[in-house]
């Protein structure tokens, strides 16, 4: 089929219609996708069938009580994004991005890592450049972010995994873009010990010390990797305790006989205890990567392209990257 084939075949097309298929591929609901749309469920029943009919497809598959993405629907949903996304710059109205003049909110959802380490930075950084920016950093569950991100009540998140495919990796859908902001290794946290100021721990006294494990839930990466590395060396770590928050670490250290494992840039960053002294570790642990994700409907928007530019030139700035 040549261009103007092609073109005539959409005329017919109108850009409503395929708002009102995202609508429901994202919601995959029928009444999900009225309420956002503020239409009534039997118009937008309707549209469905219109739909069904126009592709030649179910596009949502009831299975159970829940209605699912056929495998066309699955397929055609990123190009559905990147075109609707690419209307709404064309008819957009506005001028020139400028930072100072924007008014809006930014959702970050991230972990308390994210937070303790990189809040400082991208908070003082982004209030400088456009100050009618409202920040909120939110908590990030496993469940229920990639769904936040496609609906716009989470703007980016800040997440920690694997990028290399190795367990434990993230597991990313292609409707989400990312860019590596650093890559971060292990120290360990120790009472003092005149005996051995300042030593790199051992592997020995990796696996014969108690560990004090900081797990804001059942998958934390670093947990994970800790695990890996005893079991590489064909030992098991033995865990006395473990807690929520690492903002207790310090002073859990100082008055027990545990030592705990964190990622640098947190360690450095918790209240400095006198009897707590931070040191390097003479193993290998593998690293943690500190990735930026953001869905397709926000690739090309102007000022988040600008917030993403500058989060991580700040990110990496404070962490001491060089790029």
């Amino acid at each position: 089929m040549n261009e103007w084939a092609r073109l005539r075949q959409l005329r017919d097309v109108d850009v409503g219609s395929l708002v009102t298929l995202l609508a429901l591929l994202r919601a995959q609901s029928v009444s999900g996708a009225a309420a956002k749309l503020g239409i009534t469920q039997p118009a937008m029943s309707r549209a469905l069938e219109r739909l069904r009919a126009m592709l030649g497809d179910p596009l949502l598959v009831r299975v159970g009580n829940a209605m699912t993405l056929s495998p066309r629907a699955r397929s055609i949903l990123p190009d559905l994004e990147h075109v609707i996304e690419a209307v709404g710059v064309i008819l957009s109205s506005e001028g020139p991005f400028d930072p100072a003049s924007i008014k809006r909110k930014l959702q970050i959802a991230c972990n308390e890592y994210t937070q303790i380490v990189l809040a400082t930075a991208v908070v003082s950084h982004i209030a400088a450049l456009a100050p009618g920016m409202v920040i909120r950093f939110v908590a990030a569950s496993d469940s229920t972010v990639l769904r936040h991100l496609e609906d716009g009540s989470v703007d980016l998140m800040v997440a920690a995994g694997r990028r290399d495919g190795t367990k434990p990796a993230l597991a990313v859908p292609d409707s989400l873009h990312d860019v590596l902001l650093y890559r971060e290794n292990f120290v360990c946290l120790r009472r003092k010990d005149p005996a051995a100021s300042g030593e790199a721990l051992s592997l020995a006294d990796f696996l014969a010390t108690r560990h004090l494990d900081v797990a804001p839930s059942e998958t934390t990466i670093s947990v994970a990797l800790l695990n890996e590395a005893a079991a590489r060396h064909g030992g098991v770590r033995s865990v006395g305790a473990t807690v929520s928050s690492a903002l207790c670490v310090p002073s859990i250290v100082a008055s027990a006989d545990m030592v705990s494992f964190l990622p640098r840039h947190m360690a450095c960053a918790l209240p400095h205890h006198a009897e707590v002294e931070l040191v390097e570790l003479a193993f290998d642990v593998p690293e943690i990567d500190v990735t930026l994700y953001w869905h397709n409907v926000t690739h090309r928007d102007p000022p988040m392209q600008w917030l993403r530019g500058e989060l991580t030139r700040c990110v990496q700035r404070a962490v001491g990257v060089i790029t």
